[in-house]
């Protein structure tokens, strides 16, 4: 008796099979991923920032403008404002470079990131966080692109990642709380803001963010 030789080419045979069992655990890690850290899939969406009443205050190197119904008081380099009913809780600050950079930077230096970012000194801040937040399927950027999100954030469905029109600026925004950048020139003024169930809406969010101007 004769055995029959196996038809096909082994090697395609081996590479379909690595191709399979790769397409498999990026499926179940994307999986997993969405179930646990459902907020490494969100990526900026553009936001249109209405005209709004509000008043103008100096901060230490900056001025701004805030709600009418807010009261403020500086403390060192921080302007702090604040409503005891409703309760809301915020801070602007001006910072010489984004915090963290340094750290944050290092770990877009490895050979695999910048094969999906390129040359990281070749763009600001502003960009390279747009860019890297506007990533969603890749899990080579998962793990930098989680240093930037805030901890906060974590699982909440009506999380999201804002970006004022026409500016450079970002917001990571939940209703009841709030973490915003907007590169001036070559510092970053920073907004944090806590509150009950969405009194300052996102649109006001972005308009004090944007109204800060550096003295």
């Amino acid at each position: 008796m004769v055995l029959k030789r196996d038809k096909g080419n082994p090697g395609i045979r081996f590479l379909f099979g690595l191709f399979v069992i790769a397409i498999s655990i990026y499926v179940f890690y994307i999986t997993l991923a969405r179930s646990n850290s459902p907020e490494l899939f969100l990526v900026p969406t553009s936001l249109h920032v209405p005209s709004y009443p509000c008043k103008a205050v100096k901060g230490p190197q900056f001025c701004a403008c805030i709600p009418n119904k807010l009261d403020y008081n500086i403390t060192e380099d921080t302007l702090n404002f604040y409503s005891i009913d409703p309760n809301i809780r915020g801070s602007i600050k001006v910072f010489p470079e984004l915090p963290g950079e340094n750290q944050w930077k290092n770990t877009l230096r490895n050979p695999f990131i910048k094969l999906f970012l390129g040359d990281i000194e070749s763009f600001n801040n502003f960009d390279l966080m747009v860019k890297l937040l506007s990533h969603k399927w890749n899990p080579t950027l998962m793990g930098p692109k989680a240093r930037l999100i805030p901890s906060w954030m974590k699982r909440r469905k009506d999380a999201q990642i804002l970006i004022p029109e026409g500016t450079r600026s970002i917001i990571f925004y939940t209703p009841i709380r709030c973490l915003g950048f907007n590169f001036i020139n070559d510092k970053v003024a920073t907004i944090s803001i806590s509150q009950e169930n969405d009194i300052l809406h996102k649109e006001i969010i972005a308009g004090i963010l944007i109204s800060i101007k550096l003295r």
